[in-house]
């Protein structure tokens, strides 16, 4: 993305966080006919997240055990 950000939230109509799509996520679907692909056939669902609350430190040590370069906050 031009911000660098490299994954984008997926929400259900009621705003509940139903996945994200990783750049890794589209690596992994090119050559299988990515741009018949739905978002729901690409995107990683039940992503990794953290609360408002949580401490940094909890973000990172949950980032660099799940080997996740993403951590939505909800």
């Amino acid at each position: 993305s031009r911000k660098g950000f490299g994954c984008v939230a997926i929400t259900a109509a009621d705003g509940a966080l139903i996945g994200i799509v990783t750049d890794g996520d589209i690596r992994r679907h090119i050559g299988s006919d990515l741009l018949a692909m739905s978002v729901d056939q690409v995107m990683t669902k039940e992503p990794k997240t953290a609360g408002p609350d949580t401490l940094v430190a909890t973000a990172l040590q949950t980032i660099n055990n799940s080997a996740i370069s993403s951590l939505m906050v909800v």
